[in-house]
Formats: structure tokens, sequence, C-alpha cells
């Protein structure tokens, strides 16, 4: 990741599941440092959402930003419920 993508500044999208503790998929699983990781690089961005239409909105940022790697992580599990229909226009973040 260092070498290959973020000194480079490839615009490669990192999708991380499973963020923080995830308890019955073991310790091996967790994702308690991908956060902490990623930061750690000088290129980086880093994004971790706080509901489901943030995530959203990551994506479409992510998916905007073609000068450097971005990393952003999401829960494990499905959206239990949406504030805001999925067709309305996605605006990125700012």
């Amino acid at each position: 990741v260092v070498q290959d993508v973020d000194l480079q500044r490839l615009p490669v999208r990192f999708a991380i599941t499973s963020a923080g503790l995830v308890g019955s998929d073991g310790p091996a699983l967790g994702g308690a440092f991908d956060i902490t990781y990623m930061a750690c690089l000088p290129n980086m961005i880093v994004m971790a959402p706080s509901d489901e239409i943030e995530l959203i909105r990551m994506v479409a940022t992510a998916a905007r930003i073609d000068d450097r790697p971005v990393c952003f992580r999401y829960p494990r599990g499905a959206i239990v419920e949406l504030r805001k229909p999925l067709f309305c226009s996605v605006e990125p973040l700012e």
C-alpha cells in the first residue's frame, strides 16, 4: 500500500468492511487498526461515516477523487433505515 499506491498517488479506492470490533468474526477479522494505519500515509484520504447517508456520500466523493488514494470504511451488516430515499441525487462531501 505504501510504495505501490500511496507514494505514487494512484487513485485507488480502499473500501474496508467490518469496522471496529466485530465480535463473532473473531480477533483476526476485526478492523481495530485500519483507520490508524491508513491515516499515517501522507497522501491517503481516510473517511469513516457516522450513518448510512454519509456512507453513500463518501462513496460518491471517493469516485470523484482522481489524484490520490482514498480509504473509507463501513460497518458489517445491513443498512437498517435510510432517512432519505436512495433515488435522490447524491452530493459528494465537501
